[in-house]
């Protein structure tokens, strides 16, 4: 599969603890991820980790740490903002290696946020305990468009952890 990126948002972070390079991208209503090959200089193995549909992914965020999975082991997770206006939130997926050192991607994507305001612009960082801090900002757009209401934008930060129960236990290979 060749990797265009010109029209695309992406997000890329080296795994310090295998040297690999990451990529995530938002195309075609999926969010895919590839690995750089140092020796041929391209991206590849190319796959769609999580399906986001028709809602425009406006945000898009990736982190890779040594004690992401079970506050122990190393794992990938990516964070998106998803929707429009009051419809926009946050969710993520999370990888873990396997025994052949494959990354296993979660299922489906887990839900951050899921309110009635905008869900704006998410950062991302992993703590020293493999925790994954989540800082956006929310914003009402309802009441940004009555001009009698003066509408602030409200910081938002969310911890979240990622544990090996939440992968499935089956192997497709």
């Amino acid at each position: 599969m060749s990797i265009n990126l010109a029209s695309s948002l992406s997000a890329v972070t080296t795994d310090s603890t295998t040297g690999v390079t990451h990529i995530v991208w938002a195309d075609n209503g999926n969010i895919w991820h590839a690995v750089y090959d140092n020796n041929s200089e391209t991206w590849k193995n190319a796959e769609a980790i999580a399906f986001t549909g028709t809602e425009p992914v406006t945000s898009l965020n990736l982190v890779a740490s040594g004690q992401l999975i079970d506050s122990s082991n190393p794992g990938l997770a990516v964070v998106w903002q998803q929707g429009n206006l009051n419809d926009s939130d946050f969710f993520y997926t999370a990888a873990q290696y396997d025994e052949n050192a494959d990354l296993q991607w979660l299922d489906t994507p887990q839900t951050l946020t899921s309110d009635q305001v905008g869900d704006l612009e998410p950062t991302v960082t992993v703590n020293d305990s493999g925790e994954v801090i989540v800082i956006g900002s929310k914003v009402n757009f309802d009441n940004v468009a009555n001009l009698s209401i003066k509408e602030d934008t409200d910081f938002y930060t969310q911890t979240f952890s990622v544990s090996s129960s939440q992968f499935s236990t089956s192997t497709s290979n």
